[in-house]
């Protein structure tokens, strides 16, 4: 798998990040604020090596090394350091 981020970002091959599911997104009844819950951490990735010439086109290749990553869309997923 691919990620963004990378030298700039203080990636290095051999680093392990964590990936979270992002929690529900609710409104605070009491001050009308919308709020996101904590997510959960469904899995643990191995950073393999670094690409891109600069900032903006750097990337990550990563492997799954613990837990799962769901099916479909990927967009509620955050990666963290661990």
């Amino acid at each position: 798998m691919f990620i963004a981020g990378g030298k700039s970002q203080g990636l290095r091959a051999g680093d392990t990040l964590a990936v979270h599911q992002r929690g529900a997104a609710v409104k605070n009844p009491q001050t009308g604020v919308d709020l996101e819950l904590p997510g959960r951490k469904i899995a643990t990735l191995e950073v393999l090596d670094l690409f891109g010439a600069d900032p903006l086109q750097e990337g990550a290749r990563c492997r799954i090394v613990g837990g799962a990553l769901p099916e479909g869309p990927l967009e509620r997923l955050v990666v963290k350091e661990r």
